[in-house]
């Protein structure tokens, strides 16, 4: 599998409890979408939680997705780890 360039995908207030499911994308290779034969690198900025580990009510998931060819991308799906999965063809 050759990576062609790569694509960013950053996502930030993600509940902490989600945070290594995301993760498990990073560094690997995309097989479909708009960034098909890419490298994926995943950044995930999990939402401050409280002092029993409840996620703030101020946070608020945000994707930003771009590619190394200077175009910024959409992420078409409601945000889920399964979804991003989905998105780049990435089981």
């Amino acid at each position: 599998m050759n990576d062609y360039f790569d694509c960013y995908l950053k996502l930030t207030d993600i509940n902490p409890q989600f945070v290594n499911a995301y993760m498990k994308y990073d560094n690997k290779h995309v097989s479909n979408g708009v960034c098909e034969n890419a490298r994926l690198h995943v950044v995930v900025e999990p939402c401050p939680t409280d002092s029993n580990g409840i996620p703030s009510d101020k946070c608020r998931e945000t994707v930003v997705l771009k590619s190394s060819k200077g175009n910024p991308i959409e992420f078409p799906y409601s945000l889920s780890p399964m979804n991003v999965g989905k998105y780049f063809g990435i089981l």
